[in-house]
């Protein structure tokens, strides 16, 4: 396309006519850069309802997440479907070896035995936290793991109860988990991953 082409093409094209409500903008944004103090220009009816509808389901929206976090950290069961999903896809790996999958605060620590055990039928998850620091520790019944609590190594045996519950063991002590423990200023919390893996 030569330029004479182009040219007549462009001055063919019609600028459509400004509304209204776009002159009102134009002139008060000149006005505020020229320093001339002007009444802001009104919104139409639409834009009024538009800003409206958008400023409630904004409020509402907020309204529902801030529900949905409250009644998440009320919630004291883990997500028992994940937690099974990743004992399956740890066994997958290493076949009766898994001993404890640890997260403290995002960094996960795997334990896994030399060789193959009995006594991964009974996964329970364990849960230990203090001012913004999370343990979850993911094992087995009759299982053992350690972890680093107030400066020392603490060496915890995990026991199901035929009832359901969990006994946390460390030396001569146990707690029974139910009982809401404090170990070395963390609390504790625990439960049985009830389905078999």
């Amino acid at each position: 396309m030569s330029d004479d082409e182009l040219r007549r093409l462009l001055s063919s094209l019609k600028v459509p006519a400004a509304s209204d409500a776009a002159r009102e903008r134009a002139r008060y944004r000149s006005a505020l850069v020229l320093g001339i103090a002007e009444a802001a220009p009104k919104a139409t009816p639409a834009e009024l309802f538009w800003k409206l509808t958008a400023g409630a389901l904004a409020i509402a929206l907020t309204c529902v997440l801030a529900w949905m976090v409250f009644l998440r950290s009320l919630t004291t069961h883990e997500d028992v479907a994940t937690d099974q999903k990743i004992l399956e896809q740890m066994q997958a790996l290493f076949p009766r070896q898994v001993d404890a999958i640890v997260e403290d605060n995002g960094k996960i620590d795997l334990s896994v035995a030399q060789s193959p055990e009995v006594g991964t039928d009974q996964p329970i998850v364990v849960v230990f936290q203090r001012q913004g620091r999370l343990i979850r520790v993911l094992s087995y019944s009759g299982h053992k793991f350690s972890l680093p609590l107030d400066g020392r190594e603490h060496h915890f045996e995990i026991l199901a109860t035929s009832e359901g519950g969990v006994i946390l063991e460390e030396n001569a002590e146990a707690w029974l988990v139910a009982g809401s423990p404090k170990i070395a200023g963390y609390s504790v919390r625990a439960q049985t991953l009830e389905a078999s893996l």
